[in-house]
């Protein structure tokens, strides 16, 4: 997580001399917390695989799509093109197949004489 921080923070510092601009108040206090709460979001995300298999967490991550549509309506009154709802869908399918054949090789693996 160090590191990706650390990318991230350099390769956003270099186009800052030329597209630096003054904020108010109130945009500071959302970057501010959009940051917070991103950092607050990678280590929980983090934590996640550490705790459970990768397959167990990842599911969730479709909900990103749903909260990006969400949040893009409200903020922006805007909603996903047909392209964009089709791709979704598409990813969402194959990430419940991964987890849908994951479970059934699991099922079907015969514990070895050592296991047991």
């Amino acid at each position: 997580m160090f590191w990706f921080n650390l990318v991230c923070i350099v390769v956003a510092a270099l186009p800052m001399p030329f597209l630096f601009q003054n904020h108010t108040g109130h945009i500071w206090g959302a970057l501010t917390l959009g940051g917070l709460m991103g950092g607050i979001a990678q280590i929980m995300m983090t934590a996640a695989v550490r705790y459970a298999p990768v397959s167990v967490p990842a599911p969730f991550d479709y909900l990103q799509i749903v909260w990006a549509t969400i949040w893009g309506f409200v903020l922006f009154a805007t909603l996903p093109s047909s392209e964009s709802m089709v791709g979704a869908v598409l990813i969402a399918a194959a990430g419940t197949y991964v987890v849908w054949r994951e479970r059934k090789v699991r099922r079907t693996i015969v514990p070895s004489s050592s296991e047991l």
